[in-house]
């Protein structure tokens, strides 16, 4: 089987709770196409493709990744991300995250929208996705602040990062639960 076949039978939801395939709080981390098998979108930017699992027990998730043979990519660190929207709250009205995340000393900014383009499977979920880092995230946030955009909504969470042949796999630690992302094209 496929690697991520392997993986989705070896980690499964906690009991009496459903499979969830979207996110309970936008969250994202980096998309690059060649490193995560991301996708060139027309209107350029990158094509992100995930799932979300909940789960229910972070150790034995790094267990399971590992004897899938998943390989840590990065140490578990702690994240703290901020969304921003203008007052008329015209971004998320449009299924737009305009997105601060400061981890590590690194902060990158993320745009995200809907995948006009994307078939309608359900089972994914498909986004455009634009990113960069910046030096300052205070001074980012207070650029932002001049151009009218706002914090609206503040997650803090441990993620640690894997990698299972293409699947790029986030195991997230946050407050209201334990989430595996899985990232890759559909295939994978």
């Amino acid at each position: 089987a496929p690697p991520a076949a392997r993986l989705s039978l070896s980690l499964h939801a906690p009991a009496g709770r459903q499979e969830r395939r979207s996110v309970v709080a936008p969250r994202r981390a980096v998309v690059r196409a060649r490193k995560r098998g991301a996708t060139r979108s027309i209107i350029g930017g990158m094509r992100e493709i995930e799932v979300k699992l909940p789960l229910e027990d972070a150790d034995d998730a790094r267990r399971r990744l590992g004897l899938a043979g998943a390989v840590a990519e990065t140490p578990r660190q702690f994240e703290d991300n901020r969304l921003s929207d203008d007052a008329a709250g015209s971004l998320a009205a449009a299924r737009r995250i305009l997105r601060l995340r400061s981890t590590a000393g690194r902060h990158l900014v993320t745009f995200k929208a809907p995948d006009e383009g994307n078939s309608g499977d359900v089972r994914y979920k498909v986004r455009i996705e634009h990113q960069t880092t910046v030096e300052d995230a205070e001074e980012f946030d207070r650029l932002l602040q001049a151009l009218g955009y706002r914090p609206i909504w503040r997650y803090q969470k441990f993620r640690q990062s894997y990698r299972l042949g293409a699947v790029h796999a986030d195991l997230d630690e946050t407050p209201i639960g334990v989430y595996l992302e899985l990232e890759g094209l559909p295939a994978e």
